[in-house]
Order: C-alpha cells, then sequence, then structure tokens
C-alpha cells in the first residue's frame, strides 16, 4: 500500500490511475496522505515548447467524497520517491545530510547505560536498516558514508567496551560488529538481481537500463556483472559502477546477463583488438558509444577495406561496398 510510484504517458492515464488507487485504498479502509503525494510530468505544446506547471492540468484524487488537488511538480525539478531524490543531476549531500542526523540520534541512545547485546540488536535491526533504505541507490563512497555514520559508530564502540581511539575499526568490523558497507552492496545487488528476474516489465526495463548504462562505460561482449572492473578507465559515476567495484573485490560474479550485441555477422569489438586495461581505457575515451550512428573512425587496411565504428562495434567492410553504402 505504500510508496506507489505509477509511471503514465499521459496526464490523463495519471489520473485514472490515482481514482483507480483511491477507490483500492477507500475498499482497504487505507488512509491516503495527499500532502505526501506529487506528481510531475512533462508535455509540450504544437510548438515543441514544454508547458509550465501552470498550464499543466491538475491531477485530483477523491477522498471521503472530496476531490484533492495533487501538487504538481516542474519537469526538472527533484522528486521524493521510495526515500530518495529522483533528479539524476543532483549530489547525495542531502542523503548524507540525513544519515548524520541518524547518527546523532543513535549516538545519544547509545550514550545512554546499555548492554551490549541491546546496543548490537539496535545496531543491526535498526540502524542498518535505515541507512540502507537512504543509501540503497546512492552514489556515496565508503568514506561518506563512514563520516556521516562517526558519531554513532564512536558511541557504539564505547557500548562494547572498545577504546574509542586505540581499536581500530576494520578490527571491529572484522568481529562482526558495527559493519554498514558490506552490507549495503549486498543489498544494492540482491534488489538489481530482483528487479531483473521481476514479473513486472518496468522493474526488469529499469535494472536492464542501468545495467546497459554501464556497458556503454565498459563496452564488453559478455554480462556486465561478470566483467574484471577496468580500473584504469576510471568509474561511471553510477551506482552499479561502485557495486561492480566491490564484486570484484569481494570476487563475486553474476553470470546470464547480455553484452553489447553485434549489429551483422563478422562485426568486431573494439576492445578485443587490444589486451592491457590501459589500452583499452585509451581506447573507449575515443568513441562514443551511440548506436546505430556512424562514428568519426576510419582507418585503412592493406587489403583495400575499411572500417567504422557503430555503437561500440568495428565493421568492416571492403570498398565496393563502401561505396554503394
Amino acid at each position: 500500500m505504500d510508496d506507489k510510484a505509477p509511471l503514465a504517458d499521459t496526464i490523463e492515464t495519471l489520473r485514472r490511475w490515482y481514482h483507480s488507487s483511491a477507490a483500492f485504498c477507500k475498499f482497504h479502509e487505507a488512509i491516503i496522505s495527499v500532502p505526501k503525494c506529487a506528481t510531475q510530468a512533462l508535455e509540450r505544446n504544437d510548438e515543441g515548447h514544454i508547458l509550465t506547471k501552470a498550464q499543466l492540468n491538475t491531477v485530483l484524487i477523491p477522498i471521503a467524497g472530496e476531490l484533492k488537488e495533487v501538487e504538481m511538480l516542474a519537469h526538472d525539478e527533484a522528486m521524493r520517491t521510495l526515500g530518495e531524490l529522483t533528479s539524476p543531476g543532483l549530489t547525495w549531500t542531502k542523503a548524507l545530510e540525513e544519515i548524520a542526523i541518524i547518527a546523532q540520534r543513535f549516538s545519544q541512545l547509545f550514550k545512554a547505560r546499555m548492554d551490549a547485546d541491546v546496543a548490537v540488536y539496535l545496531w543491526n535491526k535498526v540502524l542498518v536498516a535505515k541507512v540502507c533504505y537512504k543509501l540503497l541507490f546512492a552514489t556515496v563512497s565508503q568514506t561518506e558514508m563512514d563520516k556521516a555514520l562517526r558519531p554513532a559508530f564512536t558511541a557504539f564502540k564505547r557500548c562494547l567496551s572498545f577504546q574509542t581511539r586505540g581499536t581500530s575499526n576494520g578490527l571491529i568490523h572484522a568481529c562482526g560488529f558495527g559493519e554498514i558497507w558490506h552490507r549495503l552492496n549486498i543489498d544494492r545487488l540482491s534488489t538489481l538481481l530482483r528487479c531483473l528476474e521481476s514479473r513486472r516489465e518496468t522493474l526488469r526495463q529499469a535494472a536492464q537500463a542501468m545495467l546497459h548504462a554501464e556497458l556503454l562505460w565498459n563496452p564488453t561482449r559478455s554480462g556486465i556483472l561478470e566483467e574484471p572492473y577496468n580500473w584504469e578507465r576510471g568509474w561511471s559515476k553510477g551506482w552499479v559502477g561502485q557495486l561492480r567495484q566491490w564484486m570484484m573485490k569481494m570476487n563475486i560474479k553474476v553470470h546470464g546477463c547480455t553484452g553489447l550485441q553485434p549489429r551483422r555477422h563478422g562485426d568486431k569489438l573494439l576492445i578485443d583488438l587490444v589486451s592491457s586495461d590501459e589500452d583499452k581505457a585509451g581506447l573507449h575515451g575515443g568513441w562514443e558509444p551511440i548506436a546505430g550512428s556512424v562514428l568519426a573512425f576510419r582507418s585503412s587496411h592493406s587489403d583495400g577495406a575499411t572500417s567504422n565504428t557503430v555503437g561500440g562495434w568495428l565493421m568492416e567492410e571492403s570498398v565496393e561496398q563502401a561505396h554503394h553504402r
């Protein structure tokens, strides 16, 4: 019942969804919180101009026999969905600030007289769940997360009778206390795999799009989750890239995902022409993988053939074929 995020092709379709959702909630005696509801749309007029919020038709939801207006946000304004901001152009400072507030609250709890067993239970069952929920799809580093959680972890160490300065945090984590980063990445990988195997087409396509974006950054014939991470290439700026870094350190591979597909018989992938990670990193930067476009990469062969790159694939053709094309 909680945290619904419908996707619709038109506002009219979204209106119908709100009416059916309201009827469903009424039947199950669920309470609808209108202040927590929001809609977002991008529509254009006949001239191709994007409509403003004032020009868009409002979305109404029936509650207790009355029609309540749902807040309409601009198309480029960030919307909080499932506990996270959906705008890809934003940084994750907001999420880290929320984690820091949670850490301060738990720090006060841990500073009170509390048994070690109770502190471990609160950390594992409550704090870890809150952090993983906030940072599940956030592109934050382990250093940034540890910095935000430092007040809570310092107080947690005192509850376990560890010295706050003399005891290594890594040693405490190795003993099974206070570790969150690995649990976060395990949740990320589990969520991604569940979405890839989901019966809902929207979830499957969203997960496949995340993998495809990573695949364009690190092209490979095999699945992106089974390919070794190219440290020379660098980070793709996405959470899937961070997940792949963690998977390589933990020696975890996931088979079954598709890689770049050839466009015709005999196509060759550019990275197959080189062997070292340094050469692959430089070769990746030499072209932009835009599907269906012949890019500015041509070379002459001794046999009189030319080569084009299309979507990262090396397409060989004879001079006669190039002339007819």
